[in-house]
């Protein structure tokens, strides 16, 4: 595939390296999530990523300057994820959450740089690019599920999948909400 512009070639490593980290990590999640667990650490690493995670999202909002709308968004959605947050039981499958918005967040990134670089005369469907991300997420987070089928000390659940293709969901939403808001396209 040949990349449009250097940015599109980074959101693209981006979303191949977070894919690549989250197919890896289900070889060895279970020992460091019972390693962590076994010391109650478990819930406070969670805490502590999503708070880093809070204050990512909470910089890139500062720095965009938005209009009101792109905070009642934002605001609705992080509702959203509030309910998603509390549907998930245990601390691990609250960081699918974070695992999926990430990468739901750079395909969809991806996808609108290369439209927007590209020269193609090709009809230009305004929502196709965040159709296509949901979709490509939702079945990333299958992927995964298939593969911890594979595993001895993992299983398949569909619930892991719904919450992975509802975060991804949740993230595309957003990133349409917010980048028209600031001024980004």
């Amino acid at each position: 595939m040949r990349f449009t512009a250097r940015r599109e070639k980074r959101l693209w490593g981006g979303a191949g390296a977070c894919l690549a980290l989250i197919y890896g990590s289900a070889f060895v999640a279970r020992p460091i999530a019972e390693f962590l667990r076994d010391r109650d650490f478990l819930r406070i690493t969670v805490a502590v990523l999503f708070s880093a995670a809070l204050v990512v999202i909470g910089r890139w909002v500062i720095r965009s300057r938005p209009q009101a709308h792109g905070f009642i968004s934002l605001a609705v959605i992080a509702r959203f994820y509030h309910l998603l947050f509390f549907w998930t039981i245990l601390p691990e499958e609250r960081l699918h959450v974070l695992e999926y918005a990430l990468l739901a967040g750079l395909i969809y990134s991806a996808l609108v740089e290369r439209q927007e670089n590209s020269e193609e005369e090709t009809i230009r469907i305004p929502r196709m690019q965040a159709m296509a991300a949901m979709l490509t997420t939702a079945l990333c987070g299958w992927g995964d599920e298939g593969i911890q089928s594979l595993l001895p000390d993992r299983f398949y659940d569909v619930r892991d999948i719904a919450i992975n293709a509802v975060a991804g969901i949740l993230a595309v939403l957003a990133c349409m909400a917010w980048l028209p808001a600031s001024g980004k396209r």
